[in-house]
């Protein structure tokens, strides 16, 4: 009876024991996936810091981008409005000159742009109107002494140009009305303001 007693012990004693083994490998497996599984998450979530930081740059930069561009878009609209007003001006300055200075500038310029001094003329109708009756003489006179022929004439044509004239010749026509010299100048001007303003280094002028 006591052998029989002893062999039950034993018996439980080794289950006892096995299942303590069992119960401690089970624990140490979960640790290590426990530990494993915690370095994912913390891998996991500073990629998505990462992320997420960069996100924010990339959509402050854009923002700055935008700014900066509303910024240079508004410069140049200011810019644009204060070179319109500056040639508003120049026309005023121009329709407000007297007839002997307009018309002696008018000559000058003539002389300046013949080429041939055969072309012709076209004036608006208001300027042939009031033209003084010494104007061609004076223009064949100034042509005559730069070695020229003085033959330029008044042409009957008709067109709508507000002040200034236009030159032609056989070949070529030439636009000297003052609104077409100014535009031309503006249109520089303008160029190179959005030049300075949207150019390559991308800074305003």
């Amino acid at each position: 009876m006591e052998g029989m007693n002893n062999i039950t012990l034993k018996i439980q004693n080794d289950a006892e024991q096995k299942a303590a083994s069992i119960k401690g490998e089970a624990e140490r497996e979960a640790a290590s996936y426990l530990e494993q599984e915690k370095a994912k998450i913390n891998q996991e979530a500073e990629l998505l810091l990462k992320e997420a930081e960069q996100d924010a740059q990339d959509a402050y930069n854009r923002m700055k981008s935008m700014a900066e561009l509303e910024f240079r878009k508004n410069r140049l609209a200011v810019r644009q409005q204060a070179v319109d007003e500056a040639f508003e001006r120049v026309l005023v300055k121009i329709r407000q000159m007297s007839p002997d200075q307009y018309f002696k500038t008018l000559v000058n310029m003539i002389v300046t742009a013949a080429v041939t001094g055969k072309e012709k003329i076209i004036l608006s109708d208001t300027d042939r109107k009031r033209l003084p009756a010494n104007f061609l003489k004076l223009v064949h006179q100034m042509l005559e002494a730069k070695g020229m022929p003085g033959e330029i004439e008044i042409s009957d044509e008709q067109r709508y140009i507000s002040s200034g004239f236009v030159l032609v010749s056989e070949f070529t026509e030439l636009n000297y009305t003052f609104e077409s010299i100014l535009r031309m100048n503006r249109d520089e001007y303008e160029t190179e303001a959005v030049g300075g303003l949207f150019g390559k280094t991308g800074t305003g002028a």
